[in-house]
């Protein structure tokens, strides 16, 4: 808006109605903007101008402060009315995580002691079933006899050690397996 515009029947709501009705301001226009006028000025100057027009001086709905206001106000509102939803929206997404955080085996401490206790105990449970399935009479101890005594002599006969097993790669997987990461139960630095 600018001198010499009369918006009074649009700000009252007279000519064309808005759901959440109109605010008139003033903003800076160029010459203020390249004459680097502070926003503080700008307001003082807005203010102003609506108090000393007599179609504007008796409007509350005028000024960037009214809008700034309004604004706020509305926004607070409609997180206010939309909080209830997106409290039940987490809420079923958090149960939902859980339940798939217990088939998967339930949460794991992250502490050093707690890890190495979790990896220990999944390793005693491997341990357990194989034994089941060696001791339970179900040609599982046949199958693994040949595994070992079988296709796993075969396999590792066919291996290019040659070409694997140069001083070079040997030194490399053994400054790699070292890594960033703490070691499970003991370092590697004996086998360097």
């Amino acid at each position: 808006m600018d001198r010499g515009t009369d918006c009074r029947d649009v700000l009252t709501g007279k000519s064309l109605k808005l759901k959440h009705g109109w605010v008139a301001v003033v903003n800076r226009g160029q010459a203020d903007i390249n004459s680097k006028l502070p926003m503080k000025e700008a307001r003082a100057r807005e203010k102003d101008f609506f108090h000393a027009q007599a179609p504007y001086a008796d409007l509350t709905n005028t000024g960037t402060t009214f809008l700034a206001d309004k604004l706020s106000a509305h926004l607070i509102n409609e997180i206010m009315k939309n909080l209830p939803s997106i409290s039940a929206y987490i809420d079923q997404n958090v149960a939902k995580l859980e339940k798939e955080l217990k088939t998967l085996g339930g949460d794991i401490n992250y502490g050093r002691g707690s890890m190495l206790h979790l990896i220990l105990t999944l390793c005693r449970r491997l341990e357990e079933a194989f034994s089941k399935i060696v001791d339970g009479k179900k040609d599982g101890g046949e199958r693994i006899l040949e595994v070992f005594e079988v296709k796993l002599k075969e396999a590792i006969q066919k291996l290019p050690f040659q070409k694997i097993l140069t001083l070079k790669n040997v030194q490399q997987v053994v400054n790699e397996a070292d890594g960033y990461q703490p070691h499970i139960i003991a370092p590697e630095n004996g086998y360097r």
